[in-house]
């Protein structure tokens, strides 16, 4: 039986470490004459400075983004779930809410 084997699975973490790691590192050293020891430290300070800078953008977001939510909304889900029904001022309120004429139904004859 042909077994067939990709080339990606097999050299994905040796490509990526060499490439993200080890070639940064190389590079200064063979070009620049910067010790081996101090390549390997920057390269590693700016790995984690890239990290923290990509989490702080998304705590940025999280924190201080745009919220398209009811803070309430949850609390009412939770009445109505345990209600099992949704009350006609629920139903009322969301209408004033969202403006999706889901108030209107049941009440419109069809033609």
């Amino acid at each position: 039986m042909y077994l067939r084997v990709v080339p990606t699975r097999i050299y994905a973490i040796p490509f990526i470490g060499s490439v993200s790691f080890l070639l940064p590192t190389l590079v200064p050293v063979y070009y620049w004459g910067e010790s081996l020891n101090v390549a390997w430290h920057i390269r590693l300070f700016t790995y984690i400075l890239k990290l923290n800078t990509t989490f702080l953008v998304n705590s940025a977001a999280h924190l201080w983004g745009y919220k398209p939510y009811e803070k309430n909304f949850f609390a009412k889900i939770g009445w109505a779930y345990d209600l099992k029904t949704v009350p006609e001022g629920m139903i009322e309120a969301r209408a004033k809410i969202t403006g999706d004429g889901s108030d209107l139904w049941g009440k419109i004859k069809a033609v």
